[in-house]
């Protein structure tokens, strides 16, 4: 709760997180007039967040992004309440993660990936890795209960899809669904992210904004859908891929 009133203004949150975002407000009523004197109008503003999960996804795997970029991401994810980083180091096209077990994966990609010795590398570290590894699942698991904030993992909707048996606190990210994909997976009692209409790299001409102004409106989609169980949407992604941004385009399309 943000009052500005003659004479001052107040900020009541319920926790720290609160009054960080109600002070980024403050900072965004904040103006000059003519004479670069600095004004603030009366008003009062009552915020909560409609979803726990605002998350902004960087793929630096198909282009290289630099620190810079990454930071001011960070400053932009802050001016609009965004709380989450989900960061795509890795892909097909390039694997800059330095692993400290298996350091030929990075050390040595001319030796990996050339002459046809991608299938048997795989082949060979998938079977020699899935014992040092373990179930990944149950790793990250066994870790969570060790935390008091705990500790969980997303998966892509194939992995739902394709009926792989997953355990009761997974969620779910549907990045090519729409309300009837939330309604399968919260239906079955996960819990989803949302990003498919937030996809930042579709390339398209004339306006943009018109369709992430209809996909705000997801609470009249969810209805229609008749979609069950909506305590289970946690939020969702705004994902901008790398194939066609770079530092030179991510931040203004962002």
């Amino acid at each position: 709760d943000l009052e500005v009133k003659h004479g001052g203004a107040s900020l009541i949150a319920r926790e720290v997180w609160g009054a960080i975002k109600g002070l980024e407000t403050f900072s965004q009523l904040v103006y000059q007039d003519d004479s670069d004197v600095y004004l603030v109008n009366r008003t009062y503003i009552h915020d909560y967040p409609r979803f726990p999960h605002r998350g902004v996804l960087l793929d630096t795997a198909r282009h290289y992004l630099n620190k810079d970029t990454l930071i001011t991401n960070l400053e932009i994810m802050a001016q609009n309440k965004m709380n989450v980083f989900h960061w795509h180091i890795v892909d097909d096209n390039s694997f800059p993660f330095q692993s400290k077990m298996y350091p030929e994966l990075s050390d040595k990609p001319s030796e990996v990936f050339s002459n046809g010795c991608l299938i048997s590398f795989a082949i060979e570290v998938l079977y020699t890795t899935v014992d040092d590894f373990g179930l990944l699942l149950d790793i990250i698991a066994k870790i969570g209960s060790q935390r008091e904030q705990g500790s969980g993992y997303i998966v892509w909707q194939e992995v739902f899809d394709n009926g792989v048996k997953l355990k009761p606190d997974t969620i779910v990210q549907i990045w090519s669904g729409d309300a009837f994909d939330i309604g399968r997976v919260t239906g079955a009692g996960f819990r989803t992210l949302y990003s498919t209409c937030w996809y930042l790299d579709y390339i398209n001409y004339g306006q943009d904004w018109d369709k992430y102004y209809l996909c705000e409106n997801i609470g009249q989609m969810l209805e229609d859908y008749r979609v069950q169980n909506q305590t289970l949407i946690m939020g969702g992604d705004v994902c901008l891929w790398t194939e066609f941004a770079d530092d030179g385009s991510v931040l203004p399309r962002l």
